[in-house]
């Protein structure tokens, strides 16, 4: 029997020092994860300014000072206990969670992997407090010490005592570059606390407190001049959805996701599906390669929102996904483009050129009957918008939202189950097949026809009978990033497909793909004109500069 059998036989309780250390590689795996967790204690603290003042990029020392409540003395051995903390004392507390941090790990977590020494005064006190704990060991204090109102907050010595951590951690600028990005994040989502980044080693950061989302030299300073002068300004409310912040046009895209600032109720996050909304917005302006430029301050009740959900609590569940995903897809788009679907006199401004769209010399186009009455089918806008051509006045039709609109009203009916297969089968990615394992039963159900299941990859050899052409690899990759629920299946496999269509190209539209739209509108009882608005003629005009 080899010496750790019988370890393997009895079941013990873990040892609250192994507890919090389990719980530390969850919670803290490097430098920024503790920035973090002290500038989020501290942000709930009330306080109005924070300073972090780091060692070579955090590596040998983590230093945060804030000027907010403090903590009274009586409670600092409380402060480091795992799961002891203010802010939830009852389950429905739980279910409205306004605060950043709610667990109670990670001050003793990190007290488990590094030592701490924690200074605070509370104003109902007459002076600071001190506690201090060397990794995994007990601690010494409270006792009087010498500091502002506050707390003051110290960490050195990070994973010293569990080596294999530690070297997994990266350079000294590579941990201070995710911590200046980090306090970049908390910048924006907290614009009336003022935030300051120090290293020796390092350039640092300096935040003024400001208004949001007033013009000031913070936001100068966070976003860059340019984004601010040329920048659009949101200012929303919708179905108890407040949105407030700025979007830069396709000009302003990077080639990084450095000026990409999202947050809910001032808790920043990370959401694929606001992250595909906003991206979707932009209507194929924006290259790959290239990742749109925004600052979106969301407001939501909060009890339509989940933050238990990730142990270092960078995601969130959200009730109603799809809802938000159309509030912000509208917004943001009606930012850029118009408020008319996203097209008007901004259209002027779109990375396309556009052709003087009647003139004599252009090649007659054969009208559909379907649609013949409103126009003249010219060009395709953004791979979204069909341009009609009238007598006296210009159309546009939103191909996307009306094919979206079709395909879930055909896909949701029982009698359309049957597959037509593909003329090139489209092998999944490895990461593609895991991801639509879940919903893979549902999508069969449908029509879809999967063969080759495993590890090693699936293949994607039939569509349903009722979808128009559309390319399966840009469908597959499109899925693989929105939300796959079973009771939202529909909804996000109609918004793959509308985003997979063949349109067409700019000067060469698929009056085919339109035609087809139309005439299953008309056969679903739905009126098609409905998808379809009048634009400023004037824009056309300033966009093509010859004059119509």
């Amino acid at each position: 029997m080899s010496l750790i059998e019988p370890f393997r036989q009895a079941i013990n309780p873990l040892s609250d020092l192994l507890i919090n250390q389990i719980a530390a590689g969850e919670v803290i795996d490097g430098p920024s994860a503790v920035v973090k967790e002290l500038v989020e204690n501290s942000l709930d603290a009330g306080c109005t300014a924070i300073v972090i003042s780091l060692t070579t990029g955090g590596l040998d020392e983590i230093v945060v000072s804030d000027d907010g409540r403090g903590i009274l003395s009586k409670y600092l051995l409380a402060a480091i206990k795992r799961h002891s903390t203010s802010k939830i004392l009852t389950v429905e507390h739980l279910q409205h969670v306004s605060s950043l941090g709610f667990r109670g790990e990670a001050l003793a977590s990190i007290c488990s992997v590094a030592d701490v020494d924690i200074c605070s005064w509370h104003a109902e006190e007459q002076h600071a407090w001190s506690l201090a704990v060397r990794a995994g060991g007990k601690p010494i204090g409270p006792q009087p010490a010498e500091g502002n109102l506050g707390t003051r907050i110290s960490i050195s010595s990070l994973f010293y005592n569990i080596p294999a951590r530690k070297r997994f951690l990266k350079q000294a600028r590579s941990e201070y570059l995710k911590i200046k990005f980090l306090v970049r994040q908390f910048a924006f989502a907290f614009p009336s606390v003022s935030f300051s980044l120090k290293d020796p080693s390092f350039k640092g950061l300096d935040f003024m407190a400001a208004k949001f989302p007033e013009q000031h030299n913070r936001w100068d300073r966070l976003f860059g001049k340019r984004f601010q002068d040329e920048a659009l300004t949101i200012k929303s409310e919708r179905s108890q959805v407040k949105i407030l912040g700025w979007v830069g046009g396709a000009g302003l895209a990077l080639s990084n996701t450095d000026n990409q600032f999202l947050s809910i109720n001032n808790r920043i996050v990370n959401d694929k599906s606001i992250s595909h909304a906003i991206r979707m917005s932009f209507v194929n302006t924006i290259p790959p390669g290239r990742f749109p430029a925004y600052g979106l301050a969301l407001s939501v009740p909060f009890d339509s929102i989940d933050v238990n959900v990730h142990p270092r609590k960078l995601e969130v569940r959200i009730k109603n996904i799809r809802e938000l995903h159309d509030i912000i897809y509208s917004e943001v788009n009606g930012a850029l483009f118009g408020r008319s679907y996203g097209l008007s006199e901004d259209l002027a401004n779109m990375s396309v050129s556009y052709p003087a769209v009647v003139r004599e010399s252009q090649p007659s186009i054969r009208k559909p009957i379907a649609y013949s009455d409103y126009g003249r089918p010219t060009f395709v806008v953004g791979n979204q918008f069909f341009i009609l051509i009238g007598e006296e006045v210009v159309r546009a039709i939103d191909l996307k939202l009306a094919w979206k609109t079709v395909l879930q009203r055909r896909l949701d009916s029982p009698n359309n189950i049957n597959s037509k297969s593909l003329l090139l089968p489209q092998r999944l990615e490895t990461s593609e097949a895991m991801t639509l394992l879940a919903v893979k039963s549902g999508m069969e159900k449908i029509g879809f026809h999967f063969s080759d299941l495993g590890v090693a990859g699936e293949v994607l050899r039939g569509v349903p009978v009722v979808c128009p052409s559309f390319s399966a690899e840009k469908f597959l990759s499109t899925l693989c990033t929105l939300p796959l629920r079973e009771d939202e299946l529909i909804e996000s496999i109609s918004s793959a497909i509308t985003e997979a269509i063949d349109y067409g190209t700019f000067d060469k539209p698929n009056l085919a793909t339109l035609e087809e739209l139309v005439l299953s509108a008309s056969s679903l009882s739905y009126d098609w004109t409905g998808w379809m608005f009048d634009l400023d003629v004037t824009a056309l005009k300033r966009a093509d500069k010859s004059g119509l």
